[in-house]
């Protein structure tokens, strides 16, 4: 008799065993397939050479089309990565790279780089931080947008002038993309 309860009592252990073991095995392959996916935001041959994490168009976004991901590196030690984001109104060269060690090393840096260098003309706050609206002088005062935020130079470049909404929206979608290489 008494055998026969322990037999039961370890079926039942057993069950619960098989039962945990496939929620585990479930929520790791959920959990690999999400992370797989996240990562294929940024094409391999980028992400495999990228050395810091960039702002980008999450995969589940709607109405922008993120396309010709590209990896340059335009001065010694420097990595700039671009992208163009597409939407039926909007059409924009997002370009990022490291802050330079002058944005924290000197205080006034950041203001004077917004005046002398942005043209700043206005601010739109979004979720991941200020865009700064300004004009390129030495291209017919073309609209520029730029986010310096969590260690980076975001350069946002329209193929035309942008509303601050839709400046907005763009801000807000964005999101960091971790690179561990």
């Amino acid at each position: 008799m008494v055998m026969r309860k322990q037999k039961k009592r370890l079926q039942r252990y057993g069950l619960f065993a098989v039962i945990g073991l496939s929620i585990i095995g479930f929520v790791a392959v959920a959990n690999y397939e999400y992370l797989q996916r996240q990562a294929a935001r940024i094409p391999s041959p980028v992400r495999s050479e990228l050395t810091f994490s960039p702002f980008v168009l999450p995969l589940e976004s709607t109405g922008y089309k993120a396309t010709n991901y590209k990896l340059a590196e335009p001065e010694e030690g420097v990595q700039l990565m671009s992208y163009m984001i597409t939407s039926k109104d909007a059409q924009v060269t997002i370009s990022q790279y490291v802050q330079p060690q002058q944005f924290t090393d000197i205080p006034e840096y950041k203001d004077r780089f917004l005046s002398s260098i942005v043209k700043q003309y206005g601010t739109v706050p979004t979720a991941n931080g200020t865009v700064y609206l300004g004009r390129q002088e030495k291209q017919n005062n073309k609209q520029l947008a730029i986010m310096i935020e969590r260690g980076l130079i975001v350069l946002m470049n329209p193929e035309k002038d942008l509303t601050d909404q839709q400046w907005r929206s763009i801000g807000e979608i964005l999101e960091i993309q971790k690179i561990n290489n």
